[in-house]
């Protein structure tokens, strides 16, 4: 027994740190969008010359099509340049597309493309992912707050203090709490848990980044002094300096950084001659009781707590749904913002920007697009539309928020002599913060079945009693757990782990993880 538990390891990785639950969730890039659906699976439409829609080949489809190979995700990512990136419930990171900057873990040279996902070498226990828009750069949270970088560093973007892009995923130096990132081209910011900013990254004009909390290289300790706590933050691509957006509790919207766009201030600041001179951070009139923002190619798309959606910025494909292509920017004729997007049904869950087009998910899961719709981005089955001004239906539904279930996962890292580990789950988000148990069970070739409890230990089950859990009390959103690293399971081939959590405490629990089959085998050992 003894043996058995050294080889399969205690938790190396468990937190109850708040996170989003698994809720349907778009992600749009430059020429491709990857929609996340309730059922932990990764549809992609629109280019494909990087492999970016991860079915295996390089044939564009402007229709929804699987990914390959991947399920149990909870979050997912699409950049520019042709990267596509997932998060798994096991708290595994995997990536696919264009990935020559070193973003799969190891060091490459030259054109790089994945048409199907990799995981990214030596990263487990993760929470969230994000990555910088021109898909340069990738950024990653454990479940200790801590950030995890690698890729492309030319602006100080890994905020390891030097300027060499790295293939191995670290940790910034310093840091921990982080519940949020966001990246522009050449700069990054962590949200922490108690509201406060960390920035690194591209900062000569010493716009962007004005925190007056910095990291790494390249960063300027300008302090923006009247920067409150924020519950959200993100970045927006605008010129090269970029800027950021960030929600206070209360829901209201404030900006910072660029400011020759007019984006800062979605072009409230008509007549003014001197708009550098404003007040940073900026907040935009119209825009509180806001619960979402989406910052994309130099406009942005704010999602109301009523689930309405508005949007500012440039709008040239009609990314801003407004019905029209003149933006809220210093284009002539003058046109403030923000404007409300039309044509999406009342109750909005997600919204989601690019380079130049939109996405919305809608309570029931259904899913619409608008802005630049050519080469399929659209997702209409039209590989020659230009632009739709106005949001359309794509013909696949996400699932409905409400009804989101839990998803479980877990992944094997090399044969059984020297194998890794990862499970986890992703509690269904009505289930978020009740009060449960989750279990963690092996089940061995031989039939003997083992439990961790919650003092680590693994244990043989008495089936007179009830089963251990190994964590109690609220339950956590995503619950990563990292197994025995580089173990030697050999002779333990078909062990089968199987995670699951009850509602309640005690035997009700028990009877809830079994009356509601809320558990699932995760891993068969091979």
């Amino acid at each position: 027994m003894k043996h058995r538990k050294t080889c399969l390891g205690l938790l190396l990785a468990l937190s109850t740190t708040a996170a989003l639950a698994v809720a349907p969730k778009i992600a749009v890039g430059y020429d491709h969008m990857l929609l996340l659906k309730s059922d932990g699976t990764v549809w992609a439409w629109g280019s494909n010359g990087s492999g970016q829609l991860g079915t295996g080949n390089y044939t564009p489809s402007a229709t929804p099509v699987q990914v390959s190979g991947l399920s149990g995700v909870v979050d997912v990512v699409a950049r520019e340049g042709g990267l596509s990136m997932a998060l798994k419930a096991d708290g595994t990171v995997w990536i696919w597309g264009a990935n020559s900057d070193d973003l799969t873990g190891v060091a490459t040279s030259g054109g790089v493309f994945n048409n199907a996902p990799v995981r990214v070498n030596n990263l487990g226990a993760m929470t969230a992912i994000a990555a910088a828009m021109d898909g340069a750069t990738a950024f990653a949270t454990d479940t200790t707050g801590k950030v995890w970088t690698w890729g492309n560093n030319n602006s100080g973007e890994l905020g390891d203090g030097k300027l060499l892009r790295r293939p191995a995923p670290l940790p910034v130096a310093g840091l921990d709490g982080v519940v949020q990132m966001a990246g522009t081209f050449a700069q990054v910011s962590a949200l922490r848990s108690d509201g406060t900013v960390f920035s690194w990254g591209y900062n000569n004009s010493v716009d962007s980044l004005r925190t007056g909390q910095g990291v790494g290289a390249n960063t300027s300790a300008a302090a923006l002094a009247n920067l409150p706590k924020l519950s959200a933050v993100v970045g927006v691509n605008s010129n090269t300096t970029g800027m950021f957006m960030g929600l206070d509790a209360q829901g209201t919207v404030l900006a910072w950084g660029d400011t020759n766009s007019g984006l800062l201030y979605c072009h409230q600041d008509i007549g003014n001659t001197s708009a550098s001179a404003l007040t940073q951070p900026y907040s935009p009139t119209g825009l509180t009781q806001v619960k979402q923002i989406a910052g994309g190619g130099l406009y942005a798309l704010f999602l109301t707590q009523s689930g309405a959606v508005k949007a500012c910025g440039y709008n040239a494909d009609g990314q801003l749904g407004d019905g029209t292509t003149r933006g809220t920017t210093r284009d002539l004729p003058a046109k403030a913002g923000p404007v409300a997007v039309v044509g999406l049904p009342a109750d909005v869950s997600f919204v989601a920007a690019g380079a130049n087009a939109s996405a919305a998910i809608a309570a029931d899961g259904k899913v619409f697009t608008w802005g630049r719709a050519s080469g399929g981005l659209s997702g209409l089955a039209n590989q020659s539309a230009a632009n739709n001004p106005t949001p359309q239906a794509v013909t696949i539904n996400a699932g409905a928020v409400a009804s989101a279930p839990a998803i479980f996962s877990g992944t094997q890292t090399g044969a059984l002599k020297s194998t890794s580990l990862s499970v986890g789950v992703a509690v269904a988000p009505a289930h978020v913060g009740q009060t449960g148990e989750v279990y963690l069970v092996i089940v061995l070739p031989t039939g003997q079945i083992l439990v961790f409890n919650t003092a680590g230990e693994l244990l043989p089950y008495d089936p007179a009693k009830r089963i251990e859990p190994f964590l109690k009390g609220a339950l956590p959103a995503r619950l990563p757990l990292a197994l025995g690293s580089n173990a030697d399971l050999t002779g333990l081939g078909g062990t089968q782990i199987i995670v699951g959590y009850g509602l309640g405490s005690g035997a009700a629990a028990n009877a809830d993880l079994l009356g509601g089959g809320r558990f699932a085998a995760v891993l068969s050992l091979k």
